[in-house]
């Protein structure tokens, strides 16, 4: 069975390509990078790179399960660190490895990396999570529950469902609207979420991601600075 099968997290949120089970709770893969960098040097947003290895993280911890049943894995503490000032090689594809540090039945924790393809390391996570039993995740969040496999046929979708169904989200700027913009606060709002901009996180419980909250806040602190 494939790793990524355990975890509930789809395209295009799941952008790892080439994942690779190096050893039980070791994971190796591949990105390229997809947001505008905005404010940020480097090959992609602080954001990007700990969306990439979360979701590294939790194959490696998912590895370890001793059942073959899906599970979501809740990212609930995390420290992202950006490793080297030096410009990267951004030519190609980046490549991830995660290491799971411990999994037990409700929490895990794995340490990730992601480098360039010179070899040279730009971000380090260490990530904690809270494990659900897919039957527990639909019991808690059932009130939540937005089946968007049942819309009607594509024939009688307006244009612009249609567009939103083939586009990948996470390649663009999220519509965070600035409020008050100065040279001492930034104050921006993101209005409610719709639920193309959550696509494969998760399916049939499509959720704002930490990604776009974090891409949010570093583009306003961008923005102020």
């Amino acid at each position: 069975m494939k790793v990524q099968s355990l975890i509930e997290v789809r395209e295009p949120y799941f952008a790892l390509t080439e994942l690779e089970l190096d050893a039980p709770g070791r994971v190796s893969a591949h990105i390229l990078a997809e947001q505008p960098r905005g404010h940020e040097l480097g090959a992609l947003p602080a954001a990007e790179a700990g969306r990439h290895l979360a979701i590294a993280g939790s194959c490696a911890c998912a590895s370890l399960q001793s059942d073959s049943g899906k599970h979501f894995y809740l990212a609930n503490r995390a420290h992202l660190r950006r490793e080297t000032d030096a410009s990267p090689d951004t030519s190609g594809l980046l490549n991830v490895d995660a290491r799971a540090l411990h999994r037990e039945r409700r929490q895990a924790r794995a340490e990730c990396a992601l480098r360039d393809g010179l070899g040279r390391t730009l971000y380090t996570l260490d990530v904690s999570y809270s494990v659900l039993q897919e039957r527990v995740f639909e019991r808690l969040f059932s009130a939540h529950r937005q089946d968007l496999r049942r819309a009607p046929r594509a024939a009688s979708l307006p244009l612009e469902s249609l567009m939103h169904m083939r586009r990948n989200p996470y390649r663009e700027a999220f519509p965070f609207v600035h409020a008050r913009l100065d040279a001492e606060q930034g104050v921006a709002r993101l209005e409610a979420l719709p639920a193309h901009l959550c696509a494969g996180h998760f399916p049939l419980y499509p959720a704002m991601p930490v990604a776009v909250l974090m891409y949010g806040l570093s583009s306003l602190s961008g923005d102020v600075l």
